[in-house]
């Protein structure tokens, strides 16, 4: 409950700024105790020693195994590498002095007390961490001219992007830029800053320098980073690697700080001069003075950029637990959600009852597809160049897909999915906030099912908050990772005929990458579809539709049964007439019957 600690039965010792066992191990790796350090650089040290010392698991990468040092410590033999930073926090004074004191404790000695919210290791997609890396058009030129150096400095930075198009916004918040991330130089045989390009997240071409943005960026930009972020279209940074990028950028971007807020207060000065604002004038003036002084500016240079943790509930690791999954909801409205109370829409209850120590469902299935299965598929759905189907190796997941890569089963292209992915399916996609391996069979038919209908009827496309009147998201039987679209109790499904069972379709899972996700001509999607297996929020409730999202399903409802079944515009068995289907389906075209006048 909020506001509860939780005290251990045993009390940890304290010297000075930090527990003994703390103080114990950073001695036994040759640091100086006496200087106090803080928790992300007590965190950092301890993942650098661990890297040195080779005490990472070999599969799974995020485990730590304790030696007899990190035993000492954390009192357990493995722990997850984004526990680390949470877990010192009862092994430094001032945390548990805080925690002390909210509590109203008068103890002399000091508890252990682990907090309801807890700091995670990852870095919090803030404005103020952001400014802590954050590069200007100006400054990234400036930084250019030292190409040797250039490289290290830029990569990790956020930079501010306009679209090439003036119609093409940010896909979240629909602002005319958006934050990007630095991942990669490539560099002209010429070497000058005009012929250096910036391989950016979020953006397929690389950017040129001139392209950047000299101006701050927004709070609304900073919302639709972290909104990317929670939906995993970027990689989270941890706080260490966020910390080692603004460290390295601190000295360059202090003193490009000073240049402008000089000359922005020399502007200042002249114009309260000019309007006889005398107060103001002073003001200006003191901190004018007050910034050219070497004092200020040695302070202001070496301040040591402080990056803050994320301070959500810490979520379940995947490699802890697996099965229990994120449970995060995001914050933007995914259209159906935004008028629902919290008692609406939530985990399903199946899932929780369910959850385990266990694996996701799909990690215990070898895959049972073959080069050659993977050849006939593309060659048979006339799956683009671009697209590469591939084999798991060992080690990999199908939970947790490749770097840039889907999971995906081929009986999917047998009920319609056809790569890239089609728009409105990108769509269901991200709102369902779930992996496309995470959907059954026959939720992919009556999601494509219930799209085709409503094209039939020229209706407008089919929104989110309709099929969520049509359906309800559960987890499929005996599984955990899996869901499947399920009519409301007493309703009548809109497609009918769906088998009653789909064999052996788990078995045959693969990885897609390439262009899988989209044309590549397409550029800041406005949709982007999961990878990872998560799961996803639960509706308990149909939600309130409009007048005319009323009277499309009442329409679509009068259609006789028998022309909306799946089977007639999605055979299972004839490949060649399914692909003209495909066609036909990502065209808009209609199948069955004519259209509603």
């Amino acid at each position: 409950m909020k506001g509860e600690t939780i005290k251990s039965k045993k009390k940890i010792e304290f010297k000075e700024w930090g527990s003994k066992p703390l103080l114990d191990f950073l001695a036994s790796i040759g640091k100086d105790t006496n200087q106090e350090l803080s928790q992300i650089d007590v965190s950092s040290l301890i993942v650098e020693y661990c890297k040195q010392n080779n005490l990472f698991h070999k599969e799974n990468k995020k485990k730590i195994t304790c030696d007899s040092k990190l035993e000492a410590l954390f009192r357990r033999k493995s722990v997850n590498i984004n526990n680390v930073y949470s877990l010192l926090a009862t092994h430094l004074a001032k945390k548990l002095d805080l925690s002390k004191d909210e509590s109203g404790s008068g103890s002399e000695d000091v508890e252990v007390v682990a907090d309801h919210v807890q700091k995670c290791c990852f870095a919090a997609i803030v404005p103020e961490n952001v400014k802590l890396v954050y590069l200007r058009k100006s400054l990234v030129e400036k930084l250019s001219v030292k190409l040797d150096t250039f490289e290290g400095k830029v990569i990790g930075s956020f930079v501010r992007v306009k679209s090439d198009h003036p119609n093409d916004y940010d896909d979240l918040q629909r602002n005319s830029h958006q934050l990007v991330q630095v991942t990669e130089i490539k560099r002209c045989s010429s070497m000058s800053s005009s012929e250096i390009l910036l391989g950016v997240s979020d953006m397929v071409k690389e950017v040129p320098i001139s392209k950047l943005s000299d101006d701050d960026f927004t709070k609304e930009e900073c919302e639709a980073l972290c909104c990317r972020v929670k939906y995993r279209w970027l990689e989270r940074s941890t706080v260490a690697e966020l910390g080692q990028t603004a460290r390295s950028l601190h000295e360059d971007i202090t003193k490009d700080w000073l240049a402008r807020e000089s000359a922005s207060l020399r502007k200042r000065i002249d114009q309260a001069n000019e309007e006889g604002r005398k107060r103001e004038l002073s003001e200006y003036v003191d901190s004018l003075l007050l910034l050219q002084t070497p004092a200020e500016q040695s302070r202001l240079l070496n301040e040591v950029p402080r990056v803050l943790a994320d301070t959500e509930e810490l979520k379940p690791t995947y490699e802890d637990t697996i099965r229990k999954g994120d449970g995060d909801t995001s914050e933007v409205d995914l259209e159906a959600t935004a008028d629902l109370s919290n008692d609406d829409c939530g985990k399903s209850s199946e899932a929780i009852s369910g959850q385990g120590e266990a694996d996701w469902s799909i990690d215990a299935i070898r895959s049972a597809m073959t080069p050659i299965s993977l050849e006939t598929l593309k060659r048979s759905y006339r799956i683009p160049n671009n697209i590469v189907l591939r084999l798991p190796e060992k080690g990999q997941l199908a939970s947790l897909p490749p770097q840039g890569a889907v999971t995906l089963h081929s009986t999917f292209f047998e009920v319609g999915i056809k790569l890239p992915f089609h728009p409105f399916l990108r769509y269901m996609l991200s709102h369902l906030q779930c992996a496309p391996a995470q959907l059954s069979p026959n939720a992919w038919r009556a999601l494509i099912g219930t799209y085709i209908i409503w094209k039939q009827c020229q209706f407008p496309e089919l929104t989110f908050r309709e099929l969520q009147q049509l359906y309800q998201l559960k987890i499929h039987p005996k599984s955990c990772g899996w869901y499947c679209l399920s009519t409301w109790p007493g309703k009548e499904a809109m497609v009918v005929d769906s088998p009653s069972s789909n064999k052996t379709w788990k078995k045959k899972w693969f990885f897609a990458s390439g262009h899988w996700e989209a044309d590549p001509n397409e550029q800041n999607l406005e949709h982007r579809i999961p990878t990872a297996f998560r799961t996803p929020a639960i509706w308990k409730k149909p939600p309130e539709l409009t007048a005319e999202q009323k009277n499309n399903i009442k329409t679509a409802f009068a259609i006789p049964s028998k022309d909306r079944s799946c089977k007639p515009y999605l055979p299972q068995v004839k490949v060649e007439r399914n692909d003209i289907i495909l066609r036909r389906f990502l065209s808009g075209y209609l199948l069955k019957f004519p259209p509603r006048r």
